[in-house]
């Protein structure tokens, strides 16, 4: 499963556009989740086994996945998510510095 969206990538300035959630964590206790994205130029460089352009990047979202909910399938569907506009754009901001930007994502699209 992963995220098809074209970016450029904050710390290196390459453009990407396959994005691969490699890990889940959830903190019950602030009620965040986050995920490492590992992005890739291409759906076609990721599937020969290519390294990914750089290391991880950690993205939080506030809310934890509910009870019948999986951890990647929530992830997912929130770094699509598109960015909210006025005061609520910021509710979901990175919850610690250097943390990648919350919605680097938004509007990106789902694949199987």
């Amino acid at each position: 499963m992963a995220i098809k969206k074209s970016i450029v990538l904050e710390a290196s300035g390459a453009e990407t556009s396959y994005h691969v959630v490699s890990n889940v964590a959830i903190d019950a206790a602030s009620k965040f989740t986050s995920a490492t994205i590992q992005s890739y130029v291409s759906e076609a460089t990721f599937k020969a086994g290519k390294q990914p352009l750089q290391g991880g990047v950690t993205i939080f979202v506030s809310g934890m996945p509910e009870a019948n909910e999986g951890a990647f399938a929530y992830i997912q569907r929130r770094l699509v998510e598109p960015k909210p506009e006025g005061e609520a754009a910021n509710a979901d901001g990175s919850m610690m510095y250097g943390s990648a930007d919350r919605y680097m994502l938004a509007g990106g699209e789902y694949v199987a």
